[in-house]
Parts: C-alpha cells; structure tokens; sequence
C-alpha cells in the first residue's frame, strides 16, 4: 500500500514537472516568435523610413537643378533706365552704362530674345540728337550694331528694337533732324552682320513697335502715320499687324 502512494507521488510530480517544462519551452518560443516580428518590423520601418528620406532628397534635388536651370536659362541678366542713362547689369554683377534720354524714348529700349540668351539695346540720345543699337549674350558680350550721334554726320538713327527669332532683328530707322515724323523698317541680320530694308508697311511713317507674343501666332504690331495731305501738316494715326511667321518668309 505505501508503495502504491510512493509510486502516485513519484508520477504526479513527473508530470507537473514535465507539463512545467512544456510551458516555458512554448512560452520561449512565442517570445522568441513575437521579437523576431518586432525586429522586423522595425527593420522594415527604418528601411522605408531611409527610402523616404532618400526619395526626398532626390526630388529636392531635381527642384534645385531645375531651379538653376531656368535661372540659367534667363541670363541674370537685368537693366534699369534713368533719365539720363541706361544700365546693364551682367551676370557677374558689373554694370555696362549707356547714354539715354528716357523723356525721348518712344519705346522700352530694351528686348529679350525668345530664349532670354540674348539682349537688344536701343539707348535714346534724346531730340535730334540720335541713338544706338546694341547687342548682348553671355557667350559673345556686348557688340555695337549701330552708333549714331549728331556729331557723326549720320541723319538715320534708330529706335524701339525687337528680336523676331534669335538670329533677325526688326527696328525703326528713323530721320533725325526737322519736324516731320519719319521713320522706315529695317532687319538687321546677326549672323551675317547686314541691314536690309523691309517695305512692308503701308503707312508714311512707322513710329512704334511691339510684339504680342502670348498667342498662337506671335505678330508684331506697327503703329505709325499716314498724311492726309500734300504738304505733310496732316495726319492720322495708321496700325498694322503683321505675323512674325510672314516678317521671317519675306526676309529669308
């Protein structure tokens, strides 16, 4: 009979032993199970954090390149008008002065080019005085195209430049001297260095020129004079606009 009790005694605590032993073995191995997810998943919360990091990085950069290109792609170039001067400032922060009358200036004396790479000056020495015509790009600096003063014996000049396309420019060669308005079209060509004429408008005198370039056909608009009468005391005001395309097809 004691024996039979020992022997009860002996399997009871064998098996609380081994049921214990079951119990830390599993809870181990759900530890174990639970740290390898958590690591994991930090691990792929750092992965995705340094890919967003990266990925952000990466379009600041792209922001930044585009940026500098479009800032490349203006010059720096910018310029100011005095009364008694124009300026240019330059990319490297120096100045180009010219000599200018704003009170005699029909027209803004400076055009961009339509890639912003080059730049028209059209100074304005003031009544019967002259003007000039100048151009500048980063690549060749400043050239003077035309120079005229009443000292130099010239009694053409001219006025209110605009670039048609990067190669041809368009301007008013205008009298200098008396009291009739006066003023014919010319193309200067930069590749070539040469002026030719450009009969197309029909008016008496072309006084002023600009460009609408915000439309599906940029033009250039022409304003001017015609007499309406023969001993030229009177007139009225006269308007033409004429396609860039065409001005181009006429000239080439």
């Amino acid at each position: 009979m004691k024996k039979n009790i020992w022997i009860g005694f002996i399997i009871g605590v064998a098996t609380v032993l081994i049921i214990g032993a079951g119990i830390v073995l599993i809870g181990n191995y759900s530890f174990q199970k639970a740290t390898e997810a958590k690591s994991e998943t930090i691990v792929k919360e750092e992965s995705n954090g340094k890919e967003t990091e990266e990925k952000e990085e990466t379009e600041e950069t792209e922001e930044t390149e585009e940026t500098e290109e479009a800032d490349s792609g203006n010059g720096n170039v910018s310029y100011s008008v005095e009364q008694t001067s124009l300026i240019l400032t330059k990319e490297d922060g120096s100045e180009q002065i010219f000599e200018h009358d704003n009170a005699f200036g029909k027209m803004e004396p400076v055009d961009y080019s339509p890639t912003r790479e080059k730049v028209l000056l059209t100074p304005q020495y003031g009544w019967e005085e002259g003007g000039a015509l100048y151009v500048y790009s980063k690549e060749n600096g400043l050239k003077e195209i035309i120079n005229v003063k009443a000292t130099s014996g010239e009694q053409y000049y001219p006025s209110g430049a605009l670039w048609l396309d990067e190669r041809y420019i368009i301007y008013i060669n205008s009298y200098m001297y008396g009291t009739i308005p006066s003023g014919e079209l010319q193309i200067y060509d930069t590749e070539t260095q040469q002026i030719l004429p450009l009969e197309l408008f029909k008016g008496d005198a072309v006084l002023q020129l600009s460009r609408v370039s915000d439309v599906d056909k940029p033009y250039i608009v022409m304003s001017g004079i015609q007499f309406t009468d023969e001993m030229l005391n009177d007139s009225k005001s006269y308007v033409e606009n004429h396609d860039i395309e065409e001005i181009l097809e006429m000239i080439e």
